[in-house]
């Protein structure tokens, strides 16, 4: 077993630190019979070991106040050996990570000088029943990069901000990967006032691409001046935030086979899980800016691991971009996730595209070309045919829990989308220049106290180049009054104007609701909107009304409902929709929570002298029963129908046993089963787990899992037996 001693990160300057080791070892070894019994009654067996180990180091160094050092390591070693009828193979995956870093200076003047570098290395070997073994070995994948930055930060004076940084990607033998890139950048940050804020960015970049003959450098600019004011006693507020953004560069291409990959700011980020009666090309999609922050770490919201087709949610993730310019075109969009995914894992996921005008209308956009995932990067690479729209989505399933049993890959967290332009380097070749400016503001006025109205206006003015500027101006009217301690009303009129690409758009919207609350165990209301929007291709009207209520009628008894109407004309087209849904909760001791929920949607749609007509239900019921902590039991049917389709009956249920908790020798069981009869399928997980914590930062894991799928093509059954240590030195 190698022995990791390596070095990591470097330190902030404002943080106290305390001398020290850590380390930590986490080896799992898990045996795997893998079963597949096609339509024939014919039946595969692979037998397979894994062999999983990670181990880390750190290192923690304090030489004065004013220098610190910090240093960690990771050593990360997969194998697998599997057998299917007299066929055997094995991989072997090993990668290293290194991050050292020297923090020195104070609160004041300070800055580090850091080192990163990610080697990976891979081999397989095949030999076929009849004889015979084909090895292979990856060339070796290397990230390397060298970092330093400084900061000051004096009193009353801007503060300044350098960062120098070089990143080198290449293979053993730079056939597939040979790229250096070089950073450098200063900001200034600086706020005269409490109403003044100031901040200015230049960055320094060029892009070495050895492989494909390509060459670029990029000088960016960024000013950006921001002002904020209340007056009028408080009565009004007002902001105003102006950018300047201006960047030169030139591309050298003596490959016709180079390229050159251009990021695409979203405007914001949107998803969906999708329940009934969402289908992909008439959802919408709800606004999750945890989606576009930049953050590839922390999680988004959207699972895509096998643990969840396991409990029956197969629903698609839609992961969807709002574009900042919806001109500009877009040909690769990356989903990040949270770790690091096999290739028998990554390449299980299926991936569509699509696009919209509105968040409510999509048409599919076709892949161009295969899903691939980094090699460094825990993310999807989805290329697409190049497009350009307002809204841009990619949609998935939860990983089948038929292609693995690896526990890590239970739970998949999607972390952040970004989108890119790839074109052919010879195609900007040249020198090339763009000068940006943006205008943006609000400002909100209460105008009167009784009863509460308020207007506010908005406005955003961009200009790129020698194009046309684009421009958007917004005034609302809002209105609320409590009419008597139980009974609340509101409204809301709008009128939207924009310009963008000779292209005048404009939208008034307006609206209404009512509240009451006339017990604190019930309440009702009423809600009405409509709109109209003055398109080039013509008008188009909507509205929408809708009533609920809600009401506890006995103390573990409860309802909901809920009722609306929409429709829409224009453009040709005429829509109306009609939905309903009620839902109803009964828990009548602390033992057992009964629930169940129905929901009825219609639509009717005449485009010219085509007339379509579709309705969808659906009836759902879950029964939860706990006698006593340790056991926990859930039963749930849903009961779906859609036009053009036969009735569809999911069902599930749960059963967990845990009868030693919260001391050294942990016990627990489970057992769950869904079945869909249109599909005629059904999936079977049985899993038991032992866990002996032998000491704080210690325990180790015995578990055993079961997983049968039956379907009319085949049958799937996957026994696995896994043994998990985790152990920290500190």
């Amino acid at each position: 077993m190698p022995l990791l001693l390596v070095a990591a990160a470097a330190l902030g300057s404002r943080v106290a630190h305390a001398d020290g080791l850590t380390a930590a070892a986490e080896p799992t070894y898990t045996l795997t019979r893998f079963r597949l019994t096609d339509a024939t009654g014919t039946t595969t067996t692979t037998d397979s070991q894994a062999l999983s180990q990670q181990y880390r180091l750190g290192l923690d160094k304090s030489f004065t106040e004013a220098l610190r050092w910090r240093a960690s390591g990771t050593l990360l070693r997969d194998q697998v050996w599997s057998e299917t009828e007299g066929a055997s193979a094995d991989t072997t995956r090993q990668e290293w990570t290194l991050s050292t870093g020297l923090g020195w200076g104070g609160p004041v003047l300070g800055g580090s000088f850091t080192y990163d570098r990610d080697t990976v290395d891979a081999k397989y070997s095949v030999e076929s029943a009849a004889g015979g073994r084909q090895r292979t070995r990856v060339p070796q994948l290397v990230s390397e990069t060298y970092g330093a930055s400084a900061r000051w930060e004096p009193a009353d004076l801007p503060v300044l901000n350098l960062r120098l940084s070089r990143t080198n990607q290449f293979d053993e033998d730079r056939v597939e990967f040979d790229t250096s890139t070089t950073t450098a950048g200063v900001t200034a940050v600086y706020s005269p006032t409490n109403e003044v804020g100031l901040t200015y960015a230049t960055t320094y970049n060029t892009t070495d691409d050895r492989v494909d003959d390509t060459s670029t450098w990029t000088l960016g600019q960024v000013a950006t001046a921001t002002y904020r004011r209340r007056f009028f006693a408080d009565r009004s507020q007002a902001y105003l935030i102006y950018g300047l953004q201006s960047s030169i560069s030139e591309t050298q291409a003596t490959s016709a086979l180079g390229t050159v990959r251009t990021q695409r700011p979203p405007l914001a980020g949107l998803s969906l899980v999708e329940a009934f009666p969402d289908v992909p090309s008439t959802d919408t999609l709800q606004a999750n800016p945890a989606l576009v922050d930049g953050n590839v770490q922390s999680s988004a919201g959207l699972d895509l691991g096998f643990q969840r087709t396991l409990a029956g949610d197969t629903a698609p993730r839609d992961l969807g971009v709002q574009m900042a310019e919806p001109l500009q075109q877009v040909n690769v969009v990356q989903v990040w996730v949270d770790r690091l995914l096999p290739e028998t894992a990554w390449r299980a996921v299926e991936w569509s595209a699509w696009r919209s005008d509105d968040n409510a209308n999509w048409v599919p956009v076709p892949l161009d070309g295969a899903v691939t995932f980094g090699p460094f990067q825990n993310r999807f690479e989805i290329p697409i045919q190049r497009t350009r729209s307002k809204y841009l989505k990619v949609v998935t399933r939860p990983l089948a829990a038929t292609v693995t049993t690896d526990a890590a890959l239970g739970a998949i967290l999607v972390t952040d989308v970004q989108l890119f332009d790839d074109v052919s380097a010879a195609s900007v070749a040249g020198r090339n220049t763009t000068v940006n400016n943006a205008l943006s503001g609000t400002v909100t006025t209460r105008l009167l106290d009784a009863p509460a109205l308020t207007h506010d206006l908005s406005f955003q003015w961009a200009k790129t180049g020698g194009q046309s500027a684009a421009w958007t101006v917004a005034n609302g009217l809002g209105l609320t009054q409590r009419l008597h301690p139980t009974t609340t009303v509101s409204s809301r009129v709008a009128r939207t104007d924009s310009s963008a690409g000779g292209r005048h758009t404009g939208q008034l919207d307006w609206g209404a609701s009512l509240g009451v609350s006339p017990i604190r165990t019930a309440s009702g209301g009423a809600t009405y909107s409509g709109s109209w929007a003055q398109l080039p291709e013509g008008d188009q009207v909507r509205n929408a009304a809708s009533v609920f209520a809600r009401a506890d009628l006995y103390q573990g008894l409860s309802v909901t409902a809920n009722a609306g109407q929409s429709h829409v004309s224009g453009l040709e087209t005429t829509t109306r929709t009609t939905f309903t849904s009620a839902t109803t909760s009964i828990v009548p001791n602390r033992v057992l929570n009964l629930s169940g929920t129905y929901a009825f949607n219609k639509m009717h749609a005449e485009t010219g002298d085509r007339v379509r007509d579709s309705e969808a239900q659906q009836l759902t019921g879950l029964a939860t029963v706990t006698p006593f902590p340790a056991l926990l039991a859930t039963a749930g049917a849903t009961r779906s129908t859609q036009s053009g389709t036969s009735p569809r009956l999911l069902w599930n249920y749960l059963v967990s046993y845990s009868p030693l908790r919260g001391g050294d020798l942990v016990l627990s069981a489970q057992h769950q089963e869904t079945s869909d009869d249109v599909a005629d399928t059904t999936t079977k997980s049985t899993s038991g787990n032992v866990r002996w914590n032998v000491r704080p930062n210690a325990y180790l894991d015995l578990n055993y899992s079961n997983i049968d799928n039956r379907s009319p093509q085949s049958r799937t059954r996957a026994d696995s037996l896994m043994l998990h240590l985790f152990l920290t030195l500190s």
